[in-house]
């Protein structure tokens, strides 16, 4: 490996800041009202919220559930 090429995983470089920056809440309560996926029922994990881990799981498709919500 290079001096250039960074160590470690990808997980251990980006987190939730990072997915919050480029998907912001407003953006995804916009794209929820749109496709009419809001929830019936108050969740401990709202629509919003769940968009956000989709993506990282994508993201981080190498690591365990678990570690992606951490």
């Amino acid at each position: 490996m290079s001096a250039s090429e960074p160590s470690g995983r990808l997980i251990d470089y980006i987190g939730l800041g990072v997915l919050s920056a480029r998907f912001d809440r407003d953006l995804l309560e916009e794209v929820i009202n749109r496709t009419g996926c809001r929830e019936k029922r108050s969740r401990r994990l709202p629509a919003h919220v769940m968009i956000r881990y989709v993506i990282a799981m994508g993201l981080f498709f190498d690591e365990s559930y678990d570690e992606v919500m951490r």
